[in-house]
């Protein structure tokens, strides 16, 4: 009794004669990659597709960030300008604690001015150097800093002014590097640093030209000269 062949499905008889022919043209050094294409073609295919996934979940993920980011600007604008005074601060306080990072920046520096203008100076302080912490670097955490720097002296914290100005005056740029030195000097002689302050004078002279720099040499002259003389 013979055993009589059996074809494969038509599908199976494609695909196998597919397989075979890659196999008679791929070269020997090749062959040993085609054997594992072969062997894990099911894992390959699902890993492609978790690929392919994450990488629509991606878009979908930014897609949302982005709508969340917009919706967040407009409920910061809504609240800078429906509100006013304590009630201002209040909401804006709340707002820049779980802001999206996009509108974070932005929420800080409007709690700031606001918590200013109704002369809370440990908050607008606080608001500020956040800002100046979380942007180091850019134009805005150097405007934040100088800003957090200005409401300590206004609220009478001297010592503490100073540090942020010290800090401050390596970080900025050379052209405004003297209007921070200006405002250390006049900090330092406020927090009774008057050595401090006079270096900052002699640097501010040494920087300047003319009736400027005069002022700021005589400035470094009264401080170097000790009290009661």
């Amino acid at each position: 009794m013979s055993i009589i062949p059996q074809s494969p499905p038509p599908g199976r008889q494609d695909s196998t004669a597919l397989l075979s022919e890659l196999q008679s043209e791929v070269s020997t050094e090749a062959a040993p990659l085609l054997d594992f294409i072969l062997k894990h073609a099911g894992k390959i295919a699902a890993v492609v597709a978790l690929f392919a996934l994450v990488l629509a979940g991606t878009a979908g993920y930014n897609w949302y960030a982005s709508r969340a980011a917009d919706q967040a600007r407009l409920e910061l604008a809504r609240l800078v300008i429906a509100t006013q005074g304590q009630d201002k601060v209040k909401a804006l306080e709340s707002f820049a604690a779980d802001a999206p990072r996009a509108v974070s920046a932005a929420a800080l520096l409007a709690l700031g001015d606001a918590a200013l203008e109704v002369k809370d100076y440990d908050k607008a302080a606080a608001a500020f150097g956040r800002l100046a912490e979380a942007d180091k670097d850019g134009a805005l955490g150097l405007l934040a800093a100088y800003n957090q720097g200005e409401v300590l002296n206004r609220a009478g914290k001297y010592v503490e002014a100073l540090a942020v100005f010290e800090k401050l005056e390596n970080q900025m740029p050379e052209a405004a590097r003297n209007t921070v030195r200006g405002v250390l000097a006049q900090t330092a002689v406020q927090a009774g640093r008057s050595e401090r302050a006079r270096t900052a004078f002699d640097a501010l002279a040494a920087s300047s030209a003319g009736p400027e720099a005069e002022y700021f040499r005589f400035r470094a002259q009264q401080l170097a000269v000790p009290a009661g003389k």
